[in-house]
């Protein structure tokens, strides 16, 4: 009996020994990634439910962005007070404000600050008595737009001179969420639950923000589950489906396209109640502008294409330019422009998808072009 009780408190010790052991290793490695690496690596920690806008950056946040692929550094994400990218709080009020709106191509997360559109204009001064404002947001449709500038953007002073409004491929689908299966909806009523985030407390989000351990595996193992393709229609997420002639979309289609496209009139009367003069750039689905972008990506997250496939139709331009046009909105095409440039770099990232330092560099020229045009 006494044998088996001492072979009993051996064991218990070794266990004890080795628990001890793995959890000072355990700690050892949390505390160099945590010290020697970026962390954290999740977006989360820069958005947060809003009950005017659904979902925006939260003030004075910090996160980094990483690349599965390593097609950029890790890059620092900072949020001011106003929950806009950057650490500006104070600007001469003699300066010209021009807000920036759009989703992640605009927020850019991708590259550093200094290399984001907005940053280029202003420190290349480019133009010297006007100052840009980045109040891209990943995910953001036009409602979302709508929704910034109304309850957000025109409460701060001074007020904006301009917007530009950047119209991504996929807006059209960031906004179906809001309106799916509702039978009166209101575009000037904010969702009680956020359509984005409403899915923000797993255990696998708690654990990358918590566990720099967990988050680097994770990270390390996210080229490794890349799905498969899967062919599905417009309103399930494809914008693919957005580059086809009216008389081939459904009728559930083309109503997509209508409540978008009332939400982006709805953003240029409220700039026309204010005094402020709105452009709209229309962002080029990537296979349009050359084979060779976005050639990784699209293969999985484009909805069929191949690596090296082009898309030579312009229905969608077609489509948005006829609906600025006819409601006396001012819209830039991108597409030429970007045919044009690709020669010289890479515009869009050949898995992340969006805008390279090369890419913002175009826009910021041709923001800065468009300007001193006008005068």
């Amino acid at each position: 009996m006494n044998l088996i009780n001492a072979r009993i408190k051996q064991t218990i010790k070794n266990i004890a020994l080795g628990l001890s052991v793995a959890i000072f290793f355990f700690l050892c490695v949390e505390i160099s990634l945590r010290t020697l690496l970026p962390f954290p690596i999740s977006p989360r920690p820069t958005y947060e439910v809003s009950d005017t806008m659904d979902f925006f950056h939260k003030r004075n946040s910090v996160s980094y962005e990483t690349s599965p692929f390593r097609e950029f550094k890790p890059v620092k994400l900072e949020y001011n007070k106003y929950g806009f990218r950057g650490t500006h709080e104070k600007i001469a009020e003699s300066m010209e404000f021009i807000y920036i709106l759009g989703d992640s191509y605009i927020e850019a997360r991708q590259v550093p600050f200094e290399d984001t559109i907005s940053e280029i204009l202003n420190s290349k001064l480019m133009i010297q008595d006007k100052f840009f404002i980045n109040a891209g947001c990943s995910n953001y449709g036009i409602l979302n737009q709508y929704w910034l500038l109304k309850y957000h953007i025109l409460n701060l002073q001074p007020k904006p001179s301009r917007i530009l409004s950047f119209f991504c491929f996929n807006d059209y689908t960031d906004d179906f969420k809001y309106y799916y299966g509702k039978d009166n909806f209101d575009m000037n009523k904010i969702p009680e639950k956020s359509a984005h985030l409403r899915t923000g407390n797993t255990i696998d989000e708690w654990l990358q923000l918590n566990i720099a351990t967990y988050a680097y595996l994770r990270h390390l193992y996210e080229p490794f589950k890349l799905r498969k393709t899967i062919q599905v229609s417009i309103v399930a997420g494809h914008p693919r489906l957005v580059n086809i002639a009216d008389e081939d979309l459904a009728p559930q289609e083309k109503y997509l396209f209508l409540q978008t496209h009332k939400a982006l009139l709805e953003i240029s009367n409220l700039c026309n109640r204010n005094k402020i003069r709105m452009t709209v750039f229309i962002i080029p689905y990537p296979p349009q502008v050359d084979r060779d972008e976005w050639k990784f990506g699209k293969v999985i997250w484009g909805g069929g294409y191949q690596e090296h496939e082009s898309d030579q139709a312009t229905f969608y331009q077609d489509r948005l330019l006829t609906f600025c046009r006819s409601n006396k909105i001012e819209c830039v095409d991108l597409l030429g422009i970007f045919k044009s440039e690709t020669k010289k770099g890479k515009i869009y990232f050949d898995y992340d998808g969006h805008f390279t330092p090369h890419g913002q560099k175009v826009i910021a020229q041709l923001i800065s072009d468009h300007l001193k045009d006008e005068k």
